[in-house]
Order: C-alpha cells, then sequence, then structure tokens
C-alpha cells in the first residue's frame, strides 16, 4: 500500500503553520480510525537544512547499514541482510529498557528508499506485528528548511507482558505507548542532519 503525505491529517495544516509549530520541537499527532482505535502515530520537525540535505540523510540508510537509524536509542544493530536494488531486507535488533529491567527482540524488514526522500519499512517478521514506517519531506520556509513527516503503525498488543501488564491495569497510556515512537525516530534524523550542516 502506498502512502502519500496527503495521508496524513496533519499534513493538511498549511506549512507555514507548522514550521512555525514545530520551530521549538517536535510535533506528535496520534489518528485513529472510525472505531477510535489507533491507526498510526505522525511526528513531524522542521529540519534546519533544506530538501536535498535531508533525502542524501535517509539515503544513508542504504549505504551505511542503518545510517541516522544506529543513532535512534532502541535500535541496537541494523543490518542489511538483502539488497535488491530498490528493496532492502534488513534485521533490525532493538532493545527496549525500563528502569533496571532490559528487553531484546529484533525485526526482519523490507525497506524501500525511494525518490525525494521518501522511505517505507514493512516488517515481514519478528516480535513488532503490523509494524510500518514511512517517512515523507517538504519543502518549509522558501526551502531553506524541511518539515519532515515520520508515520509509524504497530500492533502495541505485540511488544509483550510488560506493556500489556500496564495498559491493562492503565488503557490511558495506549496513547503514548503507541505515539511515542515516531518522535524518536524523527529526532534522530532531525540531530543527524542539523549536525552536518554545522
Amino acid at each position: 500500500m502506498d502512502v502519500h503525505l496527503e495521508d496524513f491529517a496533519i499534513a493538511k495544516v498549511d506549512p507555514a503553520v507548522l514550521a512555525e509549530l514545530c520551530k521549538h520541537g517536535i510535533l506528535s499527532h496520534a489518528e485513529v480510525d472510525d472505531n477510535g482505535k489507533y491507526k498510526r502515530s505522525v511526528a513531524v520537525a522542521l529540519i534546519r537544512a533544506p530538501v536535498d540535505k535531508v533525502v542524501h540523510a535517509v539515503e544513508q540508510v542504504r549505504q551505511h547499514d542503518g545510517g541516522f537509524l544506529n543513532d535512534v536509542n532502541m535500535i541496537h544493530k541494523f543490518k542489511i541482510l538483502k539488497d535488491d536494488g530498490d528493496k532492502l531486507r534488513v534485521r533490525i535488533d532493538m532493545r527496549y529498557r525500563y528502569f533496571v529491567l532490559s528487553f531484546k527482540f529484533h525485526i526482519i524488514a523490507d525497506v524501500f528508499v525511494r525518490e525525494g526522500g521518501r522511505l517505507d519499512l514493512h516488517a515481514v517478521d519478528g516480535k513488532v506485528k503490523d509494524l510500518a514506517i514511512h517517512f515523507r519531506l517538504r519543502p518549509a520556509n522558501e526551502g531553506k528548511h524541511t518539515l519532515f513527516f515520520c508515520s509509524m503503525y504497530y500492533d502495541v498488543s505485540s511488544l509483550g507482558w510488560l506493556v500489556d501488564y500496564f495498559l491493562k491495569h492503565h488503557p490511558e497510556i495506549e496513547l503514548g505507548v503507541f505515539s511515542g515512537s515516531a518522535p524518536i525516530i524523527t529526532l534522530a534524523l532531525k540531530e543527524t542532519v542539523e549536525r552536518m550542516q554545522g
């Protein structure tokens, strides 16, 4: 399924308004379907670099075994298993820490790095079920900056007993669990690109 920037509810906000809202941090927006079930989490950041610099950083995922994704604090290791030109098969080893507890798991995913900084990741095996991540870009501030959109969906119940326990006793935190992941990836890309800009 191809996901377009226009599919994200938050992308319908005027780009100038979004850029202003993102000046001091990352916006996180959770979308729900007609039944009130979480459809996706979308994080938006204003990256202080033109689109071509952000595209370059996204393309490094292919050329440097994960590129900026290795800066995401939950990703322990990113390995390209197979490169079919337009599609990568990757293994991502992850570690989740909660106080003194630490949980390790992995996913196998197909990653499509597309023209214009678009990236689509779909898990095909592993702990996190139905994982789908999409990157989309939009120029901002007369092309001097970039609005970066990171959309993410996964089955929250596949994360394991600790998350299940907390959701059972505190269902109100599902929104935080669900929408807290996309900003982590967004921050890693923002910091990488802005560090490269100097």
